[in-house]
């Protein structure tokens, strides 16, 4: 599925560039990350005792994934939350909780929900930090500081190296949080890890889907990967109509 309205791509070409392209592009990020210290300078100024990951559709399994993750590593309380909850229950985030941070994710910068529940939360005058990969976007005009991951944007409709890499980049900060160099590294790692994974999973999965007509597909996870199971569960809904499920394991 792709929106590009490029018709010299067979349908699907630009999705599978983009699954394909993702360990080249984990470790852009990383480098780039590095280089510029955003993840440090967030870390040193926050002085969160909470973390609130809050996102719509895909972005919104990146919360809850995120979210396990930032808890997981760092032992701070971190909840995710669809944006509209911001909008319809103000009160989930206290109204002086200065030591909360939420952390707006939306891979165009204009997710309609969760730039009202940005703008909702500047007008409360509680911080926030916004995750994007497209810049000029509405988000960053009411976030108060903004991650940017230009490389993982997409010509796809579909998300797919985007959550990934926003993911990742979420990882990195709760690893940076604590000092744990050696999950940074792991992240490192993980891009050259991949690489040769993915290069044979597409004629992996041709073979293993011929001859086969399958009805459901049930995705599980636990834990920081529940978020993985919901958004795998989309992408086959969204990519090829079929339908899906996701549970706890």
């Amino acid at each position: 599925m792709s929106n590009s309205g490029d018709n010299s791509h067979p349908s699907g070409a630009h999705s599978l560039d983009e699954i394909l392209s993702q360990p080249q592009c984990w470790s852009a990020i990383l480098e780039d990350l590095q280089q510029d210290k955003k993840l440090h300078s967030v870390a040193k100024r926050s002085r969160a005792t909470e973390w609130l990951f809050i996102g719509c559709g895909s972005s919104y399994y990146v919360a809850l994934s995120a979210a396990a993750a930032m808890e997981r590593l760092t032992g701070l309380r971190s909840r995710a939350l669809p944006a509209s909850e911001i909008l319809l229950y103000p009160d989930v985030v206290s109204p002086g909780a200065g030591n909360c941070v939420p952390v707006l994710i939306s891979r165009s910068g204009q997710t309609s929900e969760v730039v009202a529940a940005a703008e909702a939360l500047e007008t409360r005058g509680i911080p926030t930090l916004a995750i994007t990969c497209a810049s000029g976007q509405p988000l960053e005009e009411f976030a108060s500081e903004t991650i940017l991951l230009s490389r993982a944007d997409e010509k796809s409709t579909v998300m797919t190296r985007s959550f990934s890499s926003m993911l990742l980049t979420l990882q990195a900060l709760a690893a940076v949080i604590v000092g744990d160099a050696g999950f940074l590294d792991s992240l490192s790692f993980m891009s050259q890890a991949v690489d040769p994974l993915l290069r044979s999973l597409p004629e992996t999965l041709r073979a293993f889907v011929s001859g086969r007509d399958f009805d459901d597909y049930v995705y599980l996870g636990q834990g920081p990967f529940y978020g993985l199971a919901r958004e795998g569960a989309l992408k086959v809904t969204e990519m090829s109509a079929s339908y899906a499920q996701s549970f706890h394991t």
